[in-house]
């Protein structure tokens, strides 16, 4: 994620300097205030975490052999437009590792179903009710969730019972 993260700037920053190389400097600059603005989208937000299990839906990613698919059902309130949901990692709460971010998003009601992005009201949302969908090793008992190195959830064990969920297409 990181990686496509940089690439995308990159070509931004091409962009924004009429298709000529910029200096690196500029780019560096650039991505430095990209992440300064994004990582202020949860500062006066709040966040509740519902549950954490293993999860047998469907997902962008095809996950590998030996690791575990999981779901965790999260709301985020009072967060600013620059709030990315693609830069929320999962991370072990008993080793504190980050496991990474770009999870598969679903979005859900407000009874926790799952429900199409295009059924959400159009404008500025007040709170965001989401399942990401991550993969973390099978060793992994309980879980937190970050948002650029700021822990923003307590940890939570994994249920051991295994949802299948319906997912949206995408």
């Amino acid at each position: 994620m990181r990686r496509i993260f940089f690439v995308c700037t990159v070509f931004i920053c091409l962009v924004a300097h009429g298709g000529d190389a910029p200096r690196t400097v500029d780019i560096e600059k650039d991505i430095a205030e990209t992440a300064r603005l994004q990582s202020k989208g949860l500062a006066k937000a709040r966040t509740a975490l519902h549950s954490a299990y293993l999860y047998n839906g469907p997902a962008y990613f095809d996950p590998m052999p030996g690791v575990k698919k999981i779901a965790v059902d999260v709301t985020f309130s009072r967060f600013t437009d620059e709030f990315d949901l693609d830069d929320v990692d999962i991370e072990d709460a008993d080793t504190e590792e980050n496991f990474g971010s770009n999870p598969h998003i679903e979005f859900l009601s407000s009874a926790g179903k799952i429900v199409p992005e295009s059924s959400l009201p159009k404008g500025k949302l007040s709170s965001l009710h989401v399942l990401l969908v991550y993969v973390v090793p099978p060793h992994t008992k309980r879980v937190r969730l970050s948002y650029w190195g700021a822990v923003i959830t307590p940890s939570i064990r994994l249920q051991s019972l295994t949802r299948n969920v319906t997912g949206s297409k995408k």
